[in-house]
């Protein structure tokens, strides 16, 4: 995906478009990323360490959303839009062969049957249809991530720099 999009980025370098679609294309793939991270973990260590995992987990998440947007503004500033393109690429493409190297326990019990899940999936599903208040936070965080995220994390930085010419 961020081979793809250096690509768009290298041909259309001033489509704000490319990168509202690479900021919700990203954010959808980070999301069940973070969501089988975290799924994986008690499979990954022992027991008694999962909840300081994830706590760990959540405050490199937490530093990342603290640090990251510095450290992207340092490295355009000082590298360029087309390299650190290439570097967040780069850095997907090692965060996947480390992925890649995890070692998972054996599993001591099968998984219930795929009928179960998608049962269990109707039941969620029927119950968020019963609390208007869970539906409508649930509707105000899915247009928050899907609008607001892209918007504040590519879009308007984007602005500054290529439009308004903020140095």
């Amino acid at each position: 995906l961020t081979i793809l999009f250096f690509l768009f980025f290298v041909w259309y370098p001033e489509s704000i478009t490319t990168l509202v679609v690479f900021a919700i294309l990203l954010s959808v793939v980070q999301s069940f990323f973070i969501l089988a991270v975290h799924a994986s973990i008690p499979e990954i260590i022992q027991e008694e360490k999962v909840a300081a995992a994830n706590s760990i987990l959540q405050i490199i998440h937490s530093l990342l959303m603290i640090v990251g947007p510095v450290a992207g503004a340092v490295a355009y500033s000082s590298l360029g839009m087309k390299a650190v393109i290439v570097l967040n690429g780069a850095s997907f493409i090692l965060g996947g062969v480390a992925m890649v190297c995890l070692k998972f326990k054996p599993m001591k019990e099968r998984p219930s049957k795929p009928s179960a899940y998608w049962s269990e999936l109707r039941e969620s599903f029927t119950y968020l249809k019963t609390q208007p208040v869970l539906k409508f936070l649930l509707w105000m965080l899915v247009s928050i991530n899907f609008l607001f995220v892209p918007m504040m994390v590519l879009v308007i930085p984007y602005i500054n720099y290529q439009v308004l010419e903020v140095s």
